[in-house]
């Protein structure tokens, strides 16, 4: 399984009695998230020292087990166990759970992604996406850091080419991870941030910020992200979003589902697939759905199966056909192969409505041009030898939870990469045919339905 073991079957967790920050809280919690104590000693506990305090308690809930999150005196910031070792299990919940938040204004939900983020909020009895400053519905989850100031988000993404080894992105691929990880070292290999070994084993980013070297944990990145996130509710509804309170922490096939209405559907039995292909990962989840209860019946996928490595095959091919063409070789440069990486992934996303697309790159070498086409069937000719641990992932899952495919009822669709036609044809030809889920755009449907969700328990 590529989840973690959790000791419950479902992660539906509630904080309750979270604080507000005050002058005593660590600065992590008020500069970097601007996530009240409890929640930030709840995400990032192994942040936080013995000397670092929280003014209250607060409790997180599954079932009958419980943790005790900051309170008064010594050890505040740690996770200390009430119940069957749950603290043993968050460090992984922010790798690929949605948020639900609430405060005096709407419930909002946030998918805090590997490649992209997104915000919805309830509103007139509809989810409602926000849209970022650019207008745009989906922000990168990157962070650069410059001499001057910390970007987030599309601004940080922009300085990819001119700022490559203080760009981070693709940081939720470290979290719980060691540095010794064999998935660690080959990441390594492609980014071009460093990545180091720090205390414990314990892989830290090292940039250089406002003219010092700094280290940063993937968890203090992601909450740089996910605070950049929360402003957006604030933009929309022109005031402060302190005392925001995370009402849940949801797992994310269970969001899909609920965003599609599959959880309010007529009484009976149903079997649903949810398929994410998102930026990093594939992640494969069966959910059973019974007046309106819903189950993660099994679940598989591939942790390095996403859109970046439908991207790199992009990548390598134009780094040889630039080399033939320009007799240079741009594979050890940081500068080109970000622009590239760039360019590449806009061409995926055009290559999923046309059939032909161009790359186009000035000045990405010593003054020299790429120019160059792509067809659909050359970049599915790239990625032949991808598609098919998609359907492997799928037939896993079903083998895990003893089906076949007629027993499926329906089919999701989440994450961006699953707009790539060629995965839909063959999800679609697995399951004889069968129509699949996927009016609502893949990249919001988890935000989506962690925002319904968040008005439900508001």
């Amino acid at each position: 399984m590529l989840r973690p073991e959790f000791p419950f079957k479902s992660c539906q967790i509630t904080l309750e009695n979270v604080p507000s920050c005050n002058e005593s809280c660590p600065p992590v919690s008020v500069e970097e998230s601007s996530l009240p104590c409890g929640v930030v000693s709840f995400q990032l506990r192994e942040l936080l020292s013995d000397s670092q305090e929280c003014s209250r308690e607060s409790r997180v809930r599954s079932g009958n087990d419980s943790v005790i999150v900051g309170g008064e005196g010594g050890g505040g910031g740690a996770l200390r166990p009430a119940g069957t070792g749950l603290a043993a299990a968050f460090s992984h919940i922010t790798s690929y759970q949605a948020m639900a938040f609430k405060g005096e204004r709407p419930a909002i939900g946030i998918d805090l992604g590997m490649t992209y983020s997104c915000v919805g909020v309830w509103r007139d009895d509809h989810v409602e996406i926000i849209a970022n400053h650019q207008g745009k519905r989906t922000t990168p989850s990157y962070v650069a850091f410059t001499d001057t100031e910390r970007l987030i988000g599309d601004a940080a993404k922009n300085q990819v080419a001119t700022n490559p080894t203080n760009n981070i992105f693709d940081a939720k691929r470290l979290i719980g991870r060691k540095f010794s990880d064999n998935s660690v070292k080959s990441d390594i290999k492609l980014w071009p941030f460093k990545v180091i070994d720090g205390p414990g084993g314990k892989p830290l980013i090292g940039v250089s910020y406002l003219g010092e070297k700094k280290q940063f944990a993937a968890e203090e990145v992601s909450s740089m992200v996910l605070r950049k996130m929360k402003e957006r509710q604030a933009t929309k509804d022109a005031g402060a979003i302190a005392g925001l309170k995370v009402i849940k922490l949801i797992d994310e096939p269970t969001e899909a589902a609920i965003a599609y209405g599959l959880d309010k559907m007529e009484s009976g039995k149903k079997n649903v697939m949810v398929f994410d292909l998102g930026g990093g990962t594939l992640d494969v989840s069966l959910l059973t759905i019974e007046d309106g209860n819903v189950h993660i019946t099994a679940m598989a996928g591939d942790s390095h199966l996403g859109g970046d490595d439908f991207d790199s095959r992009m990548v390598n091919h134009f780094v040889q056909k630039f080399k033939r063409m320009q007799k240079e070789d741009i594979s050890g440069s940081a500068r080109p192969l970000s622009m590239l990486r760039n360019a590449c992934e806009r061409a995926k996303r055009a290559l999923s409505i046309a059939v032909q697309t161009t790359v186009e790159i000035d000045s990405i070498f010593e003054g020299l041009d790429l120019y160059s086409t792509i067809t659909r069937e050359q970049f599915e000719e790239l990625n032949r030898n991808l598609f098919p641990r998609c359907i492997e992932a799928v037939e896993k899952c079903l083998r895990e939870a003893g089906m076949g495919n007629h027993s499926v009822d329906e089919v999701v669709l989440v994450g961006g990469s699953a707009r790539i036609l060629k995965v839909q044809q063959l999800i679609r030809a697995f399951f004889d045919g069968k129509e699949l889920r996927k009016s609502i755009n893949p990249e919001e449907a988890i935000a989506y339905g962690a925002a319904g969700k968040g008005n439900e328990e508001a």
